[in-house]
């Protein structure tokens, strides 16, 4: 479907397959504003998105969200905006275009369950298989067996890969608890700069190691907000480890916390190889991977699962705030998280 609204929300101009996936006509459309599409509990969601990047940069990035249809049923739907702007440059509203992801919504409920099956059933063998490389290993190395050193290299290669492999099955069943909706917060009264602050120094050395600059940039003082700390380090570990990963020796990462209104925001820029255009949309999506062929990274020893933006961007969403990011190819990454401060405001968002 495609249709505009002036930028009170007043829906302007509709196709026919807007009109048919909410069960109106194009005219009975027209009559009505999104925030009456729109259940209430995406309104300030929409008004971020809205705001902070249709009438800032003048699009957005592909999100998801649902509209009631003329029956009352509910429709999952995933849309990008575009904005609309008067003969002086000024935004008057935005279009977009608008996908019914029903059967989307469907296979991936059907591919999580198997995901979660899988992994549990995988669990076992590998836990048992890793118990018997790691005592080989022990026993090995402290001269219990005399082993040729081409052997030893092997049973290096067997650990790091069932590490790997070990590493992969937890995020697959971290992500599968996620998404059938399992896993819930643990709130308490935090420091969300602190929080940041410590996963910045725990990472500090690797960067040294690769010769990066990294820097925390933070006013003197953000009021507490309601997190659940383990999964806030989380999403600060995998976004420095991902930035310090991809970016090649003597590179910047910059990371900058500032405070809005109704939000704490925080970057995480680097000068890495960047993000294909092409695949911003997809990057927290599970088991999606870029491609890195095309740079002078060794792509062999970079450890990816395709899992770890996609446990953050739900994370991100248990405390109702957003992510996003925005590179080009060889200029670098800028990642973007929101949360709010308010925890009425964090529950309002996240409840179902």
């Amino acid at each position: 479907g495609i249709g505009s609204a002036d930028i009170d929300g007043k829906i302007m101009h509709c196709n026919q397959a807007f009109a048919d996936m909410l069960g109106y006509t194009k005219e009975e459309v027209c009559q009505l504003t999104i925030w009456d599409i729109t259940p209430k509990k995406w309104h300030d969601m929409n008004k971020r998105i809205i705001n902070k990047q249709v009438f800032t940069r003048d699009y957005s990035e592909v999100y998801e969200k649902e509209y009631i249809k003329r029956n009352g049923s509910i429709v999952p739907i995933s849309a990008r905006s575009w904005v609309i702007k008067d003969k002086d440059g000024n935004p008057a509203g935005s279009w977009a275009i608008i996908r019914d992801i029903t059967e989307q919504k469907k296979l991936d409920q059907m591919k999580s369950q198997f995901i979660n099956i899988a992994a549990h059933e995988l669990r076992t063998p590998v836990g048992v298989l890793k118990a018997h490389i790691d005592l080989l290993k022990i026993k090995s190395e402290r001269g219990y067996w005399y082993l040729p050193e081409e052997v030893h290299e092997k049973i290096r290669v067997i650990s790091r890969n069932s590490d790997r492999l070990t590493l992969l099955i937890n995020n697959l069943l971290d992500y599968s608890r996620l998404d059938a909706g399992t896993v819930k917060p643990k709130w308490e009264l935090a420091s969300f700069d602190a929080a940041v602050a410590q996963i910045f120094h725990e990472v500090l050395p690797l960067a040294q190691k690769h010769g990066h600059k990294l820097e925390l940039n933070t006013p003197q003082k953000l009021p507490l907000i309601y997190m659940d700390k383990a999964m806030v380090r989380a999403i600060f570990n995998n976004l420095l480890s991902n930035a310090i990963k991809y970016t090649p020796e003597g590179g910047k990462i910059y990371v900058t916390l500032t405070e809005e209104e109704d939000n704490i925001c925080t970057e995480v820029k680097d000068t890495g190889i960047g993000i294909a255009e092409e695949d911003l949309d997809k990057i927290f999506e599970p088991f999606h991977l870029t491609d890195i062929s095309k740079n002078a990274l060794n792509k062999s020893a970079i450890e990816r699962t395709g899992l770890g933006l996609a446990i953050v961007n739900e994370y991100v969403k248990l405390h109702g705030g957003t992510i996003w990011a925005e590179s080009r190819i060889g200029e670098g990454s800028t990642f973007h998280v929101v949360f709010p401060k308010n925890k009425d405001e964090i529950n309002m968002k996240i409840k179902s």
